[in-house]
Order: structure tokens, then C-alpha cells, then sequence
């Protein structure tokens, strides 16, 4: 519950925004990010209300997605299926459709075949294929390209999808997917989690930032927060 709010008030979302989580779960995510907008626009009945839009493989826990939007009363569109063989929402050409802002925790370290990349139509895997040992990138790069040209998106992934391959002689796969985000700018920022936050890992975790449109003044540059330590046992 604290990363998903930390998560929202880090997407600080807008009036009109549509956000989009390729990997729902229960919802959580979402409907954080709709409780900050009515933290921030409660009383003010004239701005327009957030749309989300979310994707869940397995079936119970998306009918548990479809209930909690219901009663949080947001105006969402869950879809059950597999994301990275069929994802969900698609323009009337075929195309990926493009969010304002993407939120996700997805399962870390998954393992998809090569051919699950290999055979993509949806043109979004363009900085590389993850290793078919971790699919942590794989997710990263189908959020991105879910993102339109100027949207933002958060990602709680395992804090080895930021150091894997580093100092590796020759190629490593998720360190050169890593090198095109930075050298394109696109990294805002990365938190370090503290451990024991989650109910399936101790591991701790970290939080990525990912902009298409960074501030003049966040350009070039990449804001690193070790909040390891910033936190109370509860």
C-alpha cells in the first residue's frame, strides 16, 4: 500500500489523464493514483475525472480488479488476458494505444522464451530483447512504448534490473537495453526501497522513473534516492 501511494504521489496525476497498468493485479495501483487525484481536486467538481485502464492475466484476480474499481467508482476498463502475447487496448490500426501515464509492479524476474519478443508486432521491444532469464526489461520497454510523447511511467521492479551485466566484458543484454534509457534520457529517477515491503520477496526493490518529457531543468540528468533507510516498522 505505501509503494503504490509513493507511486502516485510520484505520477502526481492531472485532470484528463488516462493511466494504464499492463499488469493490474487487484488494482491497487490505480486506485492509488485515483485517491491523490481526490486528494488534490476533492473540491473542485469542475476538472475532468482520471480513465484508467488496466490488463490481468488471471482470472479471479481480475474479477477482484473489476469489483474494487467499482467500488472506488472510477471511470476503468479492465481487461483479463496476457499482455506481452495479446495486449488489450489497441488503436482501430492495430497499434498500441498510447497513455499519459503507466504504473506497474510487475512479477519480477520472469521467463519468456525469446520468441515472445522475437514475434512481436507491436514494434516494442526496439532497444533489445531481455535475457530469457529475466523478463524485467521486457516489461520496461512494452510500458514505454504504451506511453505517448509526452507521458511518464513507474515501475517497481528487482533492484538487480539496474546493475545485471554492469562491468561485463562484451554484450549483456539487459545492461545495453539499460545504456539506450540513459542515453536517451529517459530515466528520471531511481528509488531504492527498503526490504521487507513485499509479502512474496525480502528483496528490496526499486522504484524507476521513466519520463518522455523531462523538465528543462531535469535534463540529462538522473536523480538517484536511497530510501532504504526512510521508513517505520508498521
Amino acid at each position: 500500500m505505501e509503494v503504490a501511494m509513493t507511486i502516485a504521489r510520484i505520477m502526481d496525476p492531472s485532470p484528463g489523464q488516462e493511466f494504464y497498468d499492463p499488469c493490474c493485479g487487484s488494482g491497487g495501483l490505480l486506485i492509488k493514483a485515483n485517491l491523490r487525484f481526490k486528494e488534490k481536486y476533492s473540491s473542485d467538481f469542475t476538472v475532468a475525472p482520471l480513465k484508467f485502464y488496466g490488463q490481468e492475466i488471471l482470472a479471479t484476480t481480475y474479477a477482484m480488479a473489476k469489483m474494487n474499481v467499482f467500488i472506488h467508482d472510477m471511470e476503468a476498463d479492465i481487461a483479463l488476458g496476457d499482455t506481452m502475447l495479446r495486449p488489450a487496448f489497441l488503436n482501430e490500426d492495430g497499434s498500441l494505444k498510447k497513455f499519459d501515464c503507466v504504473v506497474a509492479n510487475p512479477m519480477w524476474n520472469q521467463k519468456f522464451a525469446e520468441s515472445v519478443y522475437e514475434g512481436d508486432q507491436y514494434n516494442r521491444f526496439i532497444f533489445g530483447y531481455p535475457p530469457s532469464s529475466s523478463a524485467d526489461w521486457g516489461w520496461i520497454q512494452h510500458m514505454f512504448a504504451s506511453l505517448n510523447e509526452k507521458g511518464k511511467m513507474a515501475v517497481v521492479i528487482d533492484t538487480g534490473a539496474v546493475s545485471r551485466g554492469s562491468g561485463n566484458e562484451g554484450r549483456n543484454r539487459e545492461r545495453d537495453i539499460r545504456k539506450e534509457f540513459v542515453e536517451g534520457d529517459f530515466v528520471e529517477a531511481v528509488l531504492l526501497l527498503p526490504e521487507n515491503l513485499f509479502y512474496n520477496t525480502t528483496a528490496p526493490g526499486v522504484i524507476i522513473v521513466i519520463n518522455k518529457s523531462k523538465r528543462d531543468e531535469r535534463k540529462g540528468q538522473i536523480l538517484l534516492i536511497n530510501a532504504s533507510k526512510l521508513f517505520k516498522k508498521g
